[in-house]
């Protein structure tokens, strides 16, 4: 009897390590960080290269970067967003000086569709995989303060 209760705890710990382990990397696959910083554990194992590797211009401060996988019509997108101290001008520049050297194509920002009455599209451009947009927002108090930044890249259709 005692073998028995014995052998039904190894089990039931076995059941339990296996289905706990099961659950643990089906939420790291399905996991879609939200403001991650660039120190935290989410941006190491969830935002992809490119944005990593993407230049941030006239920062004031740390970027925040965010993920979502494609859901039914909605394709994969990732983002990030910090405050810069260039102006819009400024940073379209940028943004299509870094353009030519990725082989992105410059796209309408009317055809971009990215607008939301505080942040304006300042620069778009096409790669074979997906649409990189800049979005910018005024700054809030003087001229040298810093306005929020916003690059968008959303997977394109094969």
């Amino acid at each position: 009897m005692r073998l028995l209760f014995m052998c039904l705890a190894v089990i039931g710990a076995a059941v339990s390590l296996t289905l706990g382990s099961a659950y643990a990397l089906l939420s790291l696959i399905f996991w879609e960080p939200d403001s991650a910083d660039q120190w935290s554990l989410a941006y190491l194992l969830a935002i992809p290269q490119m944005a990593k590797n993407f230049p941030l211009w006239g920062t004031c401060d740390e970027a925040r970067y965010s993920y979502r996988f494609q859901d039914g019509l909605s394709p994969e997108a990732f983002w990030f967003v910090y405050p810069s101290r260039l102006s819009k001008t400024d940073l379209s520049a940028a943004f299509n000086a870094h353009a030519g050297k990725i082989s992105c194509s410059p796209m309408s920002q009317s055809r971009s569709g990215l607008s939301d009455g505080a942040a304006e599209t300042v620069a778009a451009c096409r790669t074979p995989e997906h649409e990189i947009t800049v979005r910018a927002a005024a700054p809030t108090n003087s001229a040298k303060a810093c306005a929020k930044v916003s690059i968008t890249f959303v997977a394109r259709s094969l």
